[in-house]
């Protein structure tokens, strides 16, 4: 920036604009790194949650419905990162 175009500028800008950004970078760098611990968690280890249930029917009879419970369960426990 050429310097007639810093005369321009206020204190206030000077300092509170890069501060913002300093604030918002830190604030998602927070916040990525506890969504990437929480991926690499249910990666690890499959669903952590005790109800696995969606709550979405197929349309189907509660046999139906069980079965593939059963077998979505067997997936998450064959899905492992090594």
């Amino acid at each position: 920036m050429f310097t007639y175009q810093w005369n321009e500028l206020s204190s206030f800008e000077v300092i509170f604009y890069p501060s913002v950004n300093v604030f918002l970078f830190a604030v998602s760098a927070f916040w990525f790194q506890r969504i990437h611990l929480g991926l690499l968690k249910v990666l690890k280890h499959g669903d952590t949650s005790k109800n696995t249930d969606t709550g979405m029917s197929t349309g189907g009879s509660e046999e139906e419905e069980a079965d593939i419970r059963e077998r979505e369960e067997a997936v998450l426990k064959h899905v492992h990162v090594q």
